[in-house]
């Protein structure tokens, strides 16, 4: 089963972003205060995600919120 911290972690690569980048990206295009830390553990442990930073993520990475809704819910 798809999690969702390995899909933005996946997508976070594909980008090519480091985490320092997407902090800089979140901070300043979404007035999002994510830090590295922050990011890190989103992404390599089961960290609960915000609806806004959840949907910034998806907004960035081009993500249908309906499929990521989908594999939330799953669990």
């Amino acid at each position: 089963m798809e999690n969702i911290r390995i899909i933005l972690k996946d997508q976070r690569l594909q980008n090519h972003y480091s985490i320092r980048q997407l902090s800089f990206i979140l901070n300043n295009r979404y007035h999002i205060k994510a830090s590295k830390s922050t990011i890190q553990r989103l992404e390599n442990s089961n960290t609960a995600i915000s609806a806004q930073l959840l949907c910034a993520l998806a907004d960035l990475y081009e993500l249908d919120l309906e499929e990521l809704k989908g594999i939330i819910l799953k669990k």
